[in-house]
């Protein structure tokens, strides 16, 4: 019975057969007792039996029977209903996803694990997202916000990574197609574009040295065997990722014949320098699966299929 709009047990929800929370709840206590099991859900249609059922859906919040473990997680019926994580990467504020890594689900560890994401720009703002994929079928998005930041400037491949951040120096151009063509009877020349060339070529000149992570210290006098290290990884050939701590990244390959290894102003200050241009996009994950820089399926592709 309602008088003058007020209810005479006491409140809006008082003659509910069940709690019906108020304010956000943000966590359980039980004590002073013996529980069977312990359910949570977000449906108000659950219906109340007795006993409850201990089903997980999407709509369970928690759910524990107290066998042999108080885990009240989903680990059980997630790996019912995944068969891959895919894990992407997106810059903040735009719509292509990149796919960082797929990883197949087949028990409860594989659920768990870690790695390490080079191909991130420094001094940027980042969103991962966790896709859990049921035969070949993609499910919700779990996504974070990331700040990417880095010192120096780094170049890699697959197997190795080269950085430093004393001396640099990184020097770009835009290259394209143009041909400037002069008539007897013109004044000014016609520019002329052959093809959609349109890419990045640059110089970099940095002192790279052996650096001990452990002590976090540079190693001078022990870094000739590791800058010979360096200008075989620049000479074998290979498409290798090239990368500033302000923001610039390119997908690159090294001209060779440009290598060089010169004496700074002191005989263990040998400034190694070499010439590359642009080979690919450096978000594009067939330009990366092509240049050997990744191993995942095009199936898996988001961006560059």
């Amino acid at each position: 019975m309602f008088i003058s709009g007020l209810l005479l047990l006491g409140s809006d929800y008082s003659y509910f057969p069940y709690v019906v929370p108020t304010e956000e709840l943000t966590g359980l206590e039980l004590g002073t007792g013996r529980y069977d099991s312990i359910y949570a859900s977000r449906s108000t249609a659950m219906p109340l039996i007795d006993p409850p059922s201990l089903i997980w859906d999407t709509d369970t919040v928690f759910c524990a029977d107290y066998e042999k473990s108080i885990n009240a997680g989903n680990i059980d019926f997630s790996l019912s209903t995944i068969s891959q994580l895919a894990v992407r990467r997106r810059k903040y504020g735009t719509f292509n996803w990149t796919t960082v890594c797929v990883r197949n689900i087949d028990s409860k560890e594989d659920l768990q694990f870690a790695g390490i994401d080079l191909f991130n720009a420094g001094n940027t703002d980042y969103e991962y997202a966790l896709v859990p994929i049921l035969n070949g079928a993609e499910g919700n998005y779990y996504i974070v916000s990331v700040h990417s930041d880095f010192e120096g400037i780094y170049i890699f491949d697959k197997n190795r990574m080269f950085g430093t951040t004393l001396d640099i120096k990184c020097s770009t151009s835009r290259k394209n197609s143009l041909i400037c063509q002069t008539s007897l009877r013109n004044r000014y020349p016609r520019a002329i574009y052959n093809s959609s060339v349109n890419y990045d070529s640059g110089s970099v000149e940095a002192f790279f040295c052996r650096y001990d992570t452990a002590r976090h210290a540079f190693h001078p006098d022990d870094s000739c065997s590791y800058r010979h290290e360096l200008m075989d990884f620049l000479t074998d050939g290979r498409p290798k990722i090239l990368k500033v701590s302000d923001g610039r990244m390119w997908l690159i390959n090294v001209d060779g014949g440009s290598v060089s290894d010169n004496e700074g102003d002191h005989w263990q200050h040998r400034m190694t320098s070499f010439n590359w241009f642009e080979s690919g996009d450096c978000l594009n994950e067939r330009d990366l699966y092509d240049a050997d820089l990744i191993d995942i399926d095009s199936e898996y592709w988001s961006y560059g299929g």
